[in-house]
């Protein structure tokens, strides 16, 4: 009977960041990446960066590639745009992404994937 009404009272997660409208396409011989970001946390981000994960059939991860969201600080309710164009990871077959901030604390974020590589 506690165990049922401890979880009662669990607290939904706060996200930090949700990741939102992401195309991932090939184009020749290169990989491009849009999406949108917003902060739905309540403090300011610093020099945000993410990291985009290139992974296989059997979800290994093959390549990373990594980038800094504009502007360097996203205040609470801000989104921004986020663009990449990378090589092509030709044995990949979807990308996750994960963010970090200035200090390298693991930024918590929503909607991150995988998406798969059209």
């Amino acid at each position: 009977m506690v165990c049922l009404a401890a979880g009662a009272f669990a607290q939904e997660k706060k996200y930090e960041v949700r990741l939102s409208d992401v195309s991932v396409r090939r184009d020749a011989d290169s990989v491009i990446i849009d999406g949108r970001l917003e902060n739905c946390g309540d403090k300011t981000l610093k020099k945000l960066k993410f990291f985009i994960e290139f992974r296989n059939t059997d979800h290994k991860t093959v390549s990373t590639r990594d980038g800094e969201v504009e502007p360097k600080l996203l205040e609470p309710g801000d989104d921004s745009e986020v663009h990449a164009q990378v090589p092509d990871s030709v044995r990949a077959i979807d990308v996750v992404f994960r963010f970090e901030d200035a200090s390298g604390r693991v930024v918590d974020a929503t909607n991150t994937g995988p998406f798969i590589i059209e």
